[in-house]
């Protein structure tokens, strides 16, 4: 029987089946962090008070001082998070309908995962089919990387950023309720890399200044 057993969850037709009800998931993206992060949002989503200004994304968010920004905010940003992620997760923030505002800053970990700008931009649309009609919605571009970060990876180039910024732009534009707000071109430095002087030193992630300008620019926006 346990042989029967162990063949079958190594059956692609069987083991899709099993693993979904045993909740195992074989995608990289849900992984434990991610799933302990989207428990921590559940236990926050039943007190979320009315009119407040959520911020979803990735690690820039999640590390970002959002109460700098608003003091409505929620921050609901996970470290490696991507849109497929995100989109997974949407469905577990009830509170989203309380919302003032909404902004959405996600996407460089997409290319991670051999992702297209296409097929980001996909999931940016099904993304948008999940959030409530009648709230504001800011997207916030994806802010550049260093030359030295783009020359010891093989999946993000500059390249890829500024045509992915250019067609989240574009979708933007095509939703009524949708604000872009451009902040790539003031984190980059003449060649269009992120300045050092805003850099944590990996690369991609920003330091006080950095956040400091961030914050800067979306109390602008949001506020």
């Amino acid at each position: 029987m346990f042989l029967l057993l162990l063949a079958n969850f190594f059956n692609p037709n069987i083991s899709s089946w099993v693993k979904y009800k045993l909740n195992i998931s074989t995608n990289s993206e849900l992984n434990p962090y991610y799933k302990k992060m989207v428990v921590v949002h559940q236990r926050m989503d039943g007190s979320i008070r009315e009119g407040s200004i959520f911020f979803l994304g990735d690690s820039i968010t999640q590390s970002l001082n959002v109460n700098s920004v608003t003091n409505q905010g929620i921050n609901y940003g996970i470290g490696g998070d991507t849109t497929f992620g995100l989109l997974n997760r949407i469905k577990y923030y009830n509170s989203l309908n309380k919302a003032d505002k909404i902004l959405v800053a996600i996407g460089i970990n997409d290319f991670i995962f051999n992702r297209t700008s296409k097929e980001i931009i996909e999931n940016y649309e099904k993304i948008f089919e999940l959030l409530p009609k009648d709230k504001k919605v800011f997207i916030n571009s994806v802010l550049p990387v260093t030359y030295q970060y783009t020359e010891n990876s093989d999946k993000i180039t500059i390249k890829q950023i500024v045509e992915l910024n250019h067609e989240l732009k574009k979708f933007c534009s095509l939703k009524p309720n949708c604000e872009f707000i451009n902040s790539y071109g003031l984190f980059a430095d003449s060649a269009g890399f992120l300045k050092k002087s805003y850099d944590t030193g990996d690369g991609i992630h920003l330091n006080t200044e950095g956040y400091n300008l961030l914050i800067k620019i979306l109390k602008v926006k949001i506020n």
